[in-house]
């Protein structure tokens, strides 16, 4: 294993290298363009919270951490509110079937132990809390979320700007700004933003406290003056991490790296007889004493350290009868998180999250937890140079080579471990191991731009590379923050999300003209907001739409967003049915028009096939379907035919009314 340089190193790593890491660790030339990119992206998180949930300071909009540091403000473990009778009277109060009720209202994902429930995401970020709440200050769990997803930026930046500045320090300034940005986009933290909530919260915390621990390591080690209390305030913020998450103490992989380096070579950071016992034990006690207040404290609430309370949780499945691990999980945890293509979209923001596509070599039975998932190659492509890792290490110091290393270590061993032990995959848990990836994989991009041998081509084309790279990750994680797990910018702002689909019309009509034909992208009602995720959608990466898909349709309206590569006359045809039982005597419609135009309107039967003649403009169109039937009409297919195309049975002629 690569040892750490000596201290001495840092001064003499080349001309005005003690003046760049003074910048890179404290106030400096560049003071400035910092302030406005943090704020800037302060600014850009706090949008993406604001234009979902409002900032509301009360107990109804703090969660469960805000029960929790509530809890702990009364001196008491489990949350304060008690469960309803009624739960506790179940046969089985951790049947999914049985407490589905009590879930909706209130519970999911809680923990219920011996008549009380619990929390059982990490405790620290409700600690945070505590103080505030002792003065009366409810804060929102979206508030909170922003504050340490911009921490989990903020440190992450500083780490990789100092890394720079020590062991890279000719990376021309544009590429180092082009890498902020992409740890500010391609974090995953935009995405978790979107639903901020409880999940988010410990994610994130996780992130922010294992970089603020990456940030005082580096800085504590390989910094101008070494410092015994930034390494352990690198350990006290590992400890906070695992506090959130407990996947997060593969973080402490980082620090022990660098102290088997140090033992080999006999160079501590801390100079003198007592430096390597000064170290360790700064790297050790904060740590130490974190883990083992953590696990007092899962003993003290089900009478074992090792349970977390996960075990408990009245959630979709029944916990308590449902061990974490399998091996048969890994490879399709794998697939997801690591291969799986984002779907295009024919309209904004034009990259959806999978699946579908679907892991095509079948999944084990009971793999039934799959949510909203991209692959991060895919969506970052810049990680795939880490495969030039082992080669491109070889130039750097070893100290360089011991801490880039160790990163990629935590962040494999992270994925494999989340692939091992869940059932399932979800976009929120990228989290965990994508900046870990990215530092490395920007440092080796960094490298091929300074120390590429030869002609002055090569440099050229790895800026081109990863330029082109890192753009496409940028928009990749853009388009995450505007849709998120709820879609929850059209939910909440559907005039803004409906603006930005028109700005975009331009493009629209291009992916359209490459389909090669009239594309149905999108359905929304006013009903549902999360109309766009439907349970028989067949669609793959490149379909640009919904494929083939169902909906319910009752007093509200239903709006179809279709793409078109210019002027066209397309047939939409429907496939709906109703109960014969519910049509009243006065005859019912099924009302299909473009929005705002008077539509076309047919006789609704107990079951038929409907073919309504629309004309699209090129780009983004807006079709609406509607019901004056006064109950549940079932739309079981959807679908733009050529004009003409003869359908599976007669239909009445059409006739264009209002409803």
């Amino acid at each position: 294993m690569a040892s750490a340089p000596a201290p001495a190193a840092a001064a003499a790593a080349g001309p005005g290298s003690r003046l760049a890491l003074r910048r890179a660790v404290g106030p400096g030339g560049e003071t400035v363009a910092l302030w406005v990119f943090f704020t800037a992206f302060l600014v850009f998180y706090v949008w993406i919270v604001r234009t979902g949930v409002p900032f509301t300071s009360s107990h109804a909009y703090s969660g469960p951490y805000g029960g929790l540091a509530d809890a702990f403000a009364h001196g008491q473990l489990s949350l304060r509110d008690p469960p309803p009778p009624g739960l506790l009277d179940l046969v089985n109060p951790y049947d999914p079937i049985a407490n589905n009720a009590f879930r909706h209202n209130g519970l999911h994902d809680l923990t219920l132990w011996h008549g009380k429930l619990y929390v059982y995401w990490g405790p620290v970020p409700a600690l945070l809390l505590v103080p505030l709440q002792l003065v009366g200050v409810w804060v929102p769990q979206n508030l909170v979320t922003v504050g340490l997803g911009f921490g989990a930026l903020v440190f992450s930046v500083l780490t990789l700007r100092f890394l720079v500045a020590r062991f890279l320090p000719a990376t021309p300034a544009w590429a180092v700004w082009a890498g902020m940005l992409s740890l500010a986009l391609c974090n995953v933290v935009p995405f978790t933003l979107r639903r901020p909530a409880q999940y988010e919260i410990a994610i994130d915390g996780a992130l922010c406290f294992g970089f603020l621990a990456l940030w005082l390591l580096s800085t504590g080690w390989f910094g101008p003056r070494p410092s015994v209390h930034r390494l352990a305030g690198a350990s006290l913020a590992i400890g906070l991490a695992v506090g959130c998450r407990p996947t997060a103490g593969l973080y402490a992989l980082v620090p022990l790296t660098l102290v088997v380096g140090a033992w080999r070579s006999g160079r501590w950071p801390v100079a003198g007889a007592g430096g390597r016992r000064a170290t360790m034990t700064a790297l050790a006690a904060p740590l130490g004493v974190c883990v083992a207040l953590l696990l007092a404290y899962n003993a003290a609430r089900f009478g074992t350290p090792l349970e977390f309370g996960q075990k408990y949780q009245l959630s979709g499945f029944d916990q308590t009868h449902r061990a974490l691990g399998h091996l048969s999980y890994l490879a399709p945890g794998l697939f997801y998180y690591v291969l799986l293509p984002p779907r295009l979209l024919a309209t904004f923001p034009f990259l959806g999250l999978g699946p579908p596509p679907k892991y095509p070599w079948g999944l084990p039975a009971d793999y039934t937890g799959v949510e909203m998932t991209a692959g991060v190659l895919p969506t970052i492509p810049l990680l795939a140079g880490l495969v030039l890792l082992p080669w491109v290490a070889r130039r750097w110091d070893p100290g360089l080579r011991a801490i880039a290393g160790a990163m990629v270590a935590t962040a494999a061993l992270t994925t494999v471990l989340l692939a091992f032990m869940v059932w399932g995959t979800t976009q929120r848990y990228e989290v965990d191991f994508v900046s870990l990836l990215l530092i490395p994989a920007l440092l080796v991009w960094y490298t091929a731009l300074v120390r590429a041998p030869g002609h002055r081509w090569p440099r050229r084309l790895a800026a081109v590379a990863g330029a082109v790279a890192l753009m496409w990750g940028a928009a990749a994680g853009l388009a995450e923050s505007f849709r998120g797990y709820t879609d929850g910018l059209a939910a909440y702002h559907p005039q803004l999300y409906r603006a930005f689909v028109d700005a975009f019309s331009p493009l629209s009509r291009v992916l359209a003209s490459a389909k090669g034909g009239p594309v149905i992208a999108r359905i929304d009602s006013t009903a549902n907001v999360d109309a766009d995720t439907t349970a028989n959608a067949d669609k793959n990466w490149s379909s640009l739409g919904l494929g083939n898909f169902a909906f319910d349709l009752t007093t509200d309206r239903v709006t179809l967003t279709i793409a078109s590569p210019g002027h066209r006359d397309a047939l939409l045809r429907l496939a709906a049915s109703t109960r014969r039982a519910s049509l009243s005597s006065v005859r019912s419609s099924l009302f299909v028009g473009l929005d705002g135009a008077a539509p076309l309107a047919r006789i609704l039967r107990p079951s038929g096939i409907y073919d309504f003649d629309v004309e699209l403009a090129p780009g983004v169109n807006r079709v609406v379907v509607s019901s004056d039937a006064g109950t549940l009409v079932r739309v079981t297919a959807v679908g733009l035919v050529a004009p003409g195309t003869p359908a599976a049975a007669p239909q009445a002629p059409a006739k264009r009314t209002t409803p």
